[in-house]
């Protein structure tokens, strides 16, 4: 496929899925420990979590960073990758606190688990800079070429799994025409 082609879908994508998540409406539990044997679970639970994070971008499912991370992460929510997300002091502790409970140390899913194992001693505070991610993210990679090295080009996870938003990251359930992107096994186009 021409990179013209690649760079007209990720924009195409991106404006549907902007779109999509303005329209969609919230409908979530109250606040409770994850499943993390259910993979629609995945998902927040957390009402704080999604109203405060998830307005600026997907509120991203606690158990992809291990609780480091998270701490790093929210004792500098002032400077959030350049944007000031500044919290009030209770709604920051209890954000904190629901997410490092429900962070990748704290689960035995397979699903996520596999990634605690490459963690670094001083972990990211970005999903996509985790060695896990980028091995899982591999064919991605040198399908799209340098950009998709760039921070944050995989950030907006919505773009390419469509049901990102219910926790479901399945390289089965990825937008038409992205699976064989993602698909290490194969290099056949989907049906």
């Amino acid at each position: 496929m021409p990179r013209w082609l690649h760079i007209s879908l990720f924009f195409y994508l991106t404006a549907n899925c902007t779109l999509y998540c303005v329209a969609a409406e919230k409908s979530v539990a109250a606040s409770t420990k994850i499943d993390a044997g259910n993979p629609a679970e995945l998902f927040t639970k957390d009402d704080s979590y999604i109203d405060e994070c998830g307005t600026c971008h997907i509120a991203y499912p606690p158990m992809l960073l291990p609780a480091k991370s998270w701490l790093k992460l929210m004792s500098g929510i002032e400077n959030h990758f350049q944007e000031n997300a500044e919290l009030d002091a209770e709604t920051s502790a209890h954000i904190s606190e629901y997410l490092t409970q429900n962070s990748m140390d704290t689960v035995s899913d397979s699903t996520v688990s596999h990634w605690l194992t490459s963690v670094p001693t001083d972990p990211p505070i970005r999903i996509t800079e985790l060695p896990a991610f980028i091995t899982d993210h591999e064919d991605a990679y040198s399908r799209m070429g340098e950009s998709a090295k760039e921070a944050g080009f995989f950030s907006p996870c919505r773009d390419c799994h469509k049901e990102a938003n219910d926790g479901i990251f399945s390289k089965d359930r990825l937008f038409r025409g992205f699976r064989h992107v993602f698909d290490r096994f194969s290099d056949k186009e989907e049906p």
